[in-house]
Order: C-alpha cells, then sequence, then structure tokens
C-alpha cells in the first residue's frame, strides 16, 4: 500500500476530530497522528533527496509510534462508545 494511500484514512480521522464532537484525548491523538504520518513521508523524502541513510532509517521507528497511537486511538474510541 502506498504512502499516500494511507494518508485517506488518517487525514479522514483528523477531519473528524476537528468538526465532529470527540473527546479531547481522541482529538490530540487524530492530530498526533497525522502529524506522525506527514513526518514519515518527511523522512522518506528527505531520506533519498539527501542520500542521508540515518534519516532513512527514522522511517521503521515512526512507523511503530504511527501503530502505537492508532492502537490507543482505537482503544479510547472503544471505550467511549
Amino acid at each position: 500500500m502506498s504512502g499516500g494511500l494511507l494518508g485517506l484514512p488518517i487525514l479522514t480521522m483528523a477531519a473528524l476530530a476537528l468538526t465532529r464532537w470527540a473527546h479531547p484525548a481522541v482529538r490530540l491523538l487524530a492530530l498526533l497522528q497525522a502529524g506522525l504520518h506527514l513526518l514519515q513521508l518527511s523522512l522518506i523524502g528527505l531520506g533519498s533527496e539527501t542520500g542521508g541513510g540515518w534519516i532513512s532509517a527514522l522511517h521503521p521507528a515512526n512507523v511503530v509510534l504511527m501503530i502505537v497511537v492508532a492502537a490507543v486511538v482505537a482503544q479510547r474510541v472503544a471505550s467511549t462508545s
């Protein structure tokens, strides 16, 4: 799956968190997830443009953070429903 295609549900989640009622913690986590996704795309782009392998090496660590945030959001949404 392309990173750009993955951005669609992430940005949709952030937009819903901003426009619909959401618990403040869920809203913050949804925006954090969108920020981490933008960071992910930046890490890939910067790594390939600058030839900096260490920048690209941060890409998997950011994926772990994105997974953790997604799990926390899912848990919070499930507990408020």
